[in-house]
């Protein structure tokens, strides 16, 4: 360009103009969608009889006794889990709190974590049941952790199985501590 000849802003094409962080949402993206949605009393009554007989079904796969079954799910009275798993198996009207559904909710995603890392249940319930000294753990095994831990011990050990699904497990070890997967280790399905 010629300083002698006149600017013509026509001519020169600026880069788009790039957007500014702002409070304000993209509006593709509905306002609803950035937050949960709460759980109505319709969600707890429509959910609870489905997601406590998959709850019993994962308590018998993992051959839970009464006192285990119930530690898991808050601690209630008997009398009172057994009117739930009557109302359940009955396909009646039923609306668990929500803790509950909460610890359920938990337990649930446990099971798929153990279906995913573990070939057979059998090696999903010697690694549950026997002692390890990770520090979520701290030389107990995981199920004595989630039975005597409470529902903070449920959500530990579902992040630790998520962490572990994710290969992430083992991040931040102390150095030397890494063992390297082997070809043993590995298995096709």
């Amino acid at each position: 360009m010629n300083c002698e000849e006149p600017f013509h802003p026509e001519m020169h094409s600026l880069p788009p103009k790039r957007p500014t962080m702002t409070n304000e949402r993209s509006p593709e993206i509905p306002e609803k969608a950035a937050l949960p949605r709460e759980i109505t009393p319709e969600d707890r009554a429509r959910l609870s009889g489905p997601v406590l007989r998959t709850f019993h079904a994962i308590a018998d796969a993992w051959e839970m006794d009464a006192r285990e079954l119930l530690a898991l799910l808050g601690r209630p009275d008997r009398s009172t889990h057994e009117e739930w798993a009557r109302a359940a198996r009955a396909q009646a009207p039923l609306s668990l709190p929500l803790d509950t559904l909460t610890r359920i909710s938990a337990v649930i995603a446990i099971e798929q974590a153990l279906a995913n890392l573990f070939e057979d249940r059998a090696q999903a319930m010697t690694w549950m049941r026997g002692a390890h000294d990770a520090p979520a753990f701290a030389g107990a095994s995981p199920m004595e952790t989630i039975l005597s831990g409470g529902h903070d011990a449920l959500e530990i050990l579902r992040r630790y199985l998520d962490t572990w699904q994710t290969g992430q497990l083992g991040r931040d070890a102390p150095e030397g501590s890494f063992v390297p997967v082997t070809e043993e280790d590995l298995v096709f399905v």
